[in-house]
């Protein structure tokens, strides 16, 4: 439950909605960072893999939906991560 906190401490209750909350943002953090917290959360993700150098290899580059959609907190269905693999685009 902690690790749970502390993941998804910056989420919010939906402006629209008391049974949502808005989704945090997951961008520029480490895959292996963010799979705890979907784990943590019983959360569903889908990760895609994107050759991007700029940042390292594992790091979160976009998510859909995006930062701040509201969801449900506890099926908030599958979000997909983008992720580095540290290689330079093709």
């Amino acid at each position: 439950r902690r690790q749970r906190q502390m993941c998804i401490r910056h989420r919010d209750e939906s402006y629209d909605d008391p049974n949502k909350i808005r989704l945090p943002d997951f961008r520029y953090k480490d895959i292996n960072y963010v799979k705890a917290c979907f784990q943590a959360a019983g959360w569903t993700l889908h990760v895609k893999k994107v050759d991007d150098n700029t940042w390292g290899d594992g790091t979160v580059m976009d998510q859909f939906p995006s930062e701040g959609t509201d969801v449900n907190a506890k099926d908030p269905g599958t979000i997909e991560l983008s992720v580095s693999t540290g290689n330079p685009p093709q």
